[in-house]
């Protein structure tokens, strides 16, 4: 009976095991997402009181094009680390 409660609790670890580099992946790009999108907002922000409207929706557009694209490559490796981890788990 011990036997198999402790399988039992082994695969309950399994499952809730998540692969932390994955984790501390995404954590990076949702930091990444959050500093890089309030710099755009505050550079719009900056520009619209310098009398500057459409050099400001200009670099606000640019820096949130590219952030989301820097931290699209980050999503898919922290997505593909967790794929991996759950088809090792469940083998």
């Amino acid at each position: 009976m011990r036997s198999g409660q402790e399988t039992i609790v082994n695969k309950v670890d399994k499952q809730q095991n998540n692969n932390r580099i994955a984790k501390k992946i995404f954590n990076i790009a949702i930091f990444i997402k959050v500093s890089g999108y309030f710099i755009a907002v505050l550079s719009l922000i900056i520009l619209i009181q310098n009398e500057q409207f459409l050099m400001g929706i200009l670099v606000f557009l640019s820096v949130a094009i590219f952030v989301l694209l820097s931290t699209l490559f980050l999503d898919a490796v922290a997505e593909g680390l967790q794929l991996l981890q759950d088809i090792k788990n469940k083998i």
